[in-house]
């Protein structure tokens, strides 16, 4: 079986399942949105807001996301930067690929495995939500599976990087990139077995380069965090340091009310977009300045100005702006 047989057969596995995860993370954001209504009526009407409104929005923004991460994978919406990249030949981007691709689906498998181990330790000490007692053990059960589904979809991008590596005779450059890749992984645990613990001004000085070096690669922005805090942690205190953090951040980092604000101005500003409220605004927009250079793009700035004065978070202004004024920018460019 061929490099690129074997990765059809994974993605035929993972894609529909990853379709219906999504749909179902997608519904979830349509019942946090109920709930939230729910609760400020009840609250403003008759004084008694629902209890635990807080505790159930925060467990549905990790169905939320980690439902929707492997298909986010499929439509290629995870953010890199690639304004380096994309000057390197077709050949050599390829064997950049094979490096953040091979390295980020390790990550994710490790994600995985440590976020199951810590359910199991929920499980067994019967962890659950303080006001209305939800136990969290099958949360994280959702966490470590879509960790594992974007793992498996990284594993066919990986297949397929390889077997284009091998048709453009670059098969030998492919393996160097992918043999690099797994010795940074297991860099850590050799500091560990040799006892050597790092000074942290130099730590944190690789950790910048390290960062830069990541970043111009082509890898995921989030991986790259996620893998240079590993790398960091690991290094400096212990790989149990290092793997304890796969443990506790994803639900951590995550479970927070203040994050659902996001999906809601998403949903309204694609609202605006579909009712085409947002063509309206930027040919206004153009005609009032965009004669001046750059002037659209003065008139989306001013815009994320008056609407972070009205909303109070620039996330939710990023989120809203972000999904109203990159398509018609776009078309006025």
């Amino acid at each position: 079986m061929t490099l690129d047989t074997t990765a059809d057969v994974i993605e035929k596995c993972v894609r529909p399942v990853s379709r219906i995860l999504n749909g179902i993370g997608a519904c979830t954001g349509l019942v946090m949105v109920l709930l939230v209504t729910v609760h400020v009526f009840s609250r403003a009407l008759f004084k008694k807001p629902l209890i635990g409104t807080v505790e159930l929005e925060e467990l549905m923004i990790v169905i939320l996301v980690f439902l929707g991460m492997a298909y986010t994978q499929v439509r290629r919406n995870h953010i890199s930067v690639d304004f380096f990249t994309m000057r390197l030949s077709e050949g050599m981007q390829n064997v950049l690929s094979v490096f953040t691709s091979f390295l980020t689906m390790v990550l994710l498998f490790a994600l995985s495995w440590q976020t199951l181990v810590l359910s199991k330790i929920y499980l067994s000490d019967g962890e659950a939500t303080f006001q209305l007692q939800v136990p969290l053990f099958w949360v994280l059960w959702i966490i470590a599976l879509g960790f594992f589904l974007f793992g498996l979809i990284l594993l066919t991008d990986l297949l397929r990087q390889l077997a284009q590596a091998r048709r453009d005779n670059r098969f030998g450059q492919g393996m160097v990139a992918l043999c690099l890749a797994f010795f940074l992984a297991i860099l850590p645990f050799f500091f560990g077995w040799l006892n050597y613990e790092p000074e942290m001004r130099l730590a944190q000085y690789f950790g910048v380069i390290g960062l830069l070096i990541f970043l111009f690669s082509g890898m995921l922005i989030g991986p790259a965090l996620g893998f240079l805090g590993y790398f960091g942690m690991a290094s400096l205190f212990g790989t149990e340091a290092g793997l304890g953090l796969f443990q506790t951040v994803p639900y951590s980092m995550t479970a927070s009310y203040g994050l659902c604000v996001i999906p809601f101005f998403i949903l309204m500003g694609e609202l605006c977009f579909h009712a085409g409220l947002s063509e309206k605004l930027y040919a206004a927009a153009y005609k009032w300045v965009g004669h001046f250079r750059g002037g659209l793009s003065m008139a989306t700035v001013l815009a994320c100005g008056a609407f972070s004065a009205v909303s109070g978070s620039s996330l939710a202004t990023a989120a809203t702006l972000g999904a109203v004024s990159l398509p018609e920018m776009k078309k006025y460019n």
